[in-house]
């Protein structure tokens, strides 16, 4: 249940989606971005049916942090550079998603409730995406087509 709910979280950071935004109308999940983020008054929030997402930018980096509807952290997530990938993935990547014939588009990393990480590269080929999920020990997972 949480590789299919990551997954799915995945396919919200790389597809379009839409959100209405408001303010913070849960005092749990605001409680929390102000202790994980002090120094920031900048916090964006938006709201969907199964989560609230807040978008913080601080020092040069986003992140956006997950909660449910009541307020319990689900996941963060930011970008991150491609050459910081386990040793593993990266020559699994090269050798079977090499460039020019794929390109890459995001690398994102997200990290659970339970420490648990997880990165997601989206590459493009021919214009067609591939989204891969890659687990803290390399092993690279095809997840396309989950979107």
């Amino acid at each position: 249940m949480k590789k299919l709910f990551f997954a799915a979280l995945v396919t919200l950071f790389i597809s379009t989606y839409s959100f209405a935004s408001n303010a913070p109308d849960n005092v749990r999940s605001f409680k929390e971005m102000n202790k994980l983020n002090k120094g920031t008054t900048l916090v964006n929030w938006k709201y969907a049916d199964n989560f609230q997402k807040a978008s913080v930018a601080l020092n040069g980096q986003n992140t956006e942090y997950f909660y449910t509807p009541e307020g319990d952290f689900l996941a963060s997530s930011k970008s991150f550079d491609f050459d910081k990938l386990p040793k593993a993935a990266l020559k699994t990547l090269t050798g079977n998603y090499a460039y020019p014939t794929y390109s890459l588009l995001e690398c994102i990393v997200i990290v659970n409730a339970d420490q648990e990480i997880n990165y997601y590269v989206s590459m493009e080929k021919a214009g067609k995406k591939t989204i891969l999920q890659i687990n803290e020990t390399g092993t690279v997972s095809n997840i396309s087509g989950l979107h």
